[in-house]
């Protein structure tokens, strides 16, 4: 019976191996791909470069902030161009990049540094973004953002 099952397991081995999606495309390319997109997109962000944001941000983006409020692209730069308190510095503090396929999804965490009347708050923000490739490019189509608890 022990043989059986190694055999049977043999032969499926084949099947199971080109069905099975390759881990090529974590080759370090596709990933320091994706890290740089992230570098732009917060430098933008920082920035209110609304150019370098919209040729990121994909137009069915969904973004959850931190406050449960969910958005999407238009809503967000509105939000980015308005000229309420935001981010006048935003440092990234961990980016860890998978990619599966024509899909990639990034677990990061940031301190965002908002200035204001000779005072600075930090607040550190843990996040997961899923970017697709659309047309040859990588879009980011979902973010969704948690607060980190001060200790």
């Amino acid at each position: 019976m022990f043989y059986r099952n190694w055999i049977a397991a043999l032969l499926w081995m084949p099947i199971v191996l080109a069905i099975t999606p390759a881990t090529a495309s974590n080759a370090p390319s596709v990933i320091d791909e994706i890290r740089q997109l992230e570098h732009e997109r917060y430098a933008a962000q920082a920035r209110g470069n609304i150019d370098v944001l919209r040729s990121i941000l994909a137009d069915d983006l969904v973004l959850c902030h931190t406050n449960s409020r969910c958005e999407g692209k238009v809503e967000y730069l509105k939000g980015i161009e308005s000229p309420s308190p935001s981010a006048n510095d935003i440092r990234i503090l961990d980016l860890q990049v998978r990619v599966l396929g024509d899909a990639s999804i990034v677990n990061g965490q940031v301190a965002l540094t908002r200035r204001s009347e000779g005072t600075s708050v930090e607040t550190r923000i843990a996040y997961m973004d899923v970017y697709l490739k659309r047309d040859g490019r990588w879009q980011l189509v979902a973010v969704h953002t948690n607060l980190i608890a001060r200790k």
